[in-house]
């Protein structure tokens, strides 16, 4: 977990994120609080919940939507990334 803060324009910045894991579900919410001496202090939140799945249901996917698929690693994709291209004729 990291904190930012920000101080722009008379404002202060704050972002907490938290996340977490249920099962196959990754969740983060993100807190955000917005200071300035005329304002006093906002708050509001944010939740991302994101479905988790195998390579296995990656490829499944990829290829019962007529493409060709390479899994490729490179040093910006540490765990790799899926390339795909529609089948010719699809």
């Amino acid at each position: 977990m990291g904190t930012d803060t920000v101080e722009s324009g008379g404002r202060t910045y704050v972002r907490v994120p938290h996340s977490g894991r249920d099962g196959r579900v990754s969740h983060m919410e993100v807190h955000y609080l917005v200071a300035s001496t005329e304002g006093g202090v906002t708050h509001f939140s944010d939740v991302h919940r994101t479905t988790l799945f195998t390579r296995e249901e990656y490829k499944s996917a990829f290829v019962r939507a007529g493409c060709e698929i390479e899994y490729v690693k490179h040093p910006l994709a540490p765990r790799g990334l899926f390339v795909g291209t529609a089948s010719p004729g699809a």
